[in-house]
């Protein structure tokens, strides 16, 4: 019997199959420093906090950027990292979509090349149900989210 499996969300589409979930640290060149398996029905927002105590504490990071996927490192979790880290993310498609129906991104700034937008400093996301049911019109569409100032990380 494995400890930490549980059903939760399958990326394969695989119903009814216990699995697990594992946290991985790399460092700025790729390799894995670190792993850390959790329970099969853990979010993965859920392992941020964990990993970033991890970075800070066991190993004793002070100035350290955080790179995670839109499904990651959202909202709570960026208020809460700790002084001196940073993160880079991507907003999800109905904020995407929002910044299109507003007319800040248009959808040909997608097509071939990076782009940098800025509108007043931070951007307020707010969710919209209604870009919810129309995302599919903005795969493989990515928008990067970071605190980093321009001089740290250019696009």
């Amino acid at each position: 019997m494995n400890y930490f499996g549980e059903y939760g969300y399958n990326r394969d589409g695989k119903k009814g199959k216990k699995q697990i979930v594992i946290g991985l640290l790399c460092d700025e060149y790729g390799e894995a420093v670190s792993t850390e398996v959790f329970t099969g029905n853990t979010q993965d927002p859920q392992t941020f906090g964990p990993q970033v105590r991890k970075v800070a504490e066991r190993f004793g990071c002070k100035d350290v950027t955080i790179v995670g996927d839109r499904g990651m490192i959202k909202t709570l979790q960026i208020e809460q990292l700790p002084e001196g880290f940073h993160y880079i993310t991507a907003i999800t498609k109905p904020q995407i979509e929002a910044l299109v129906n507003k007319g800040i991104l248009q959808l040909g700034l997608f097509e071939d090349k990076l782009c940098e937008i800025k509108e007043d400093g931070m951007l307020k996301l707010e969710r919209d149900e209604e870009a919810l049911n129309e995302e599919m019109c903005l795969d493989g569409c990515y928008v990067i989210k970071t605190d980093l100032k321009e001089e740290a990380a250019d696009k």
